[in-house]
């Protein structure tokens, strides 16, 4: 469980992040400066 965990925090997230920020831009950079990564 602990190395899914870490996996998915410094693997998954980041990757699924710069794609969301390639996509839809500005618009995710708002979003993730009032949504918490883990809600």
């Amino acid at each position: 469980v602990v190395v899914f965990f870490l996996w998915v925090n410094f693997v998954s997230v980041p990757y699924e992040e710069a794609k969301m920020e390639r996509q839809y831009g500005e618009r995710f950079r708002e979003y993730t400066r009032r949504v918490r990564r883990w809600i």
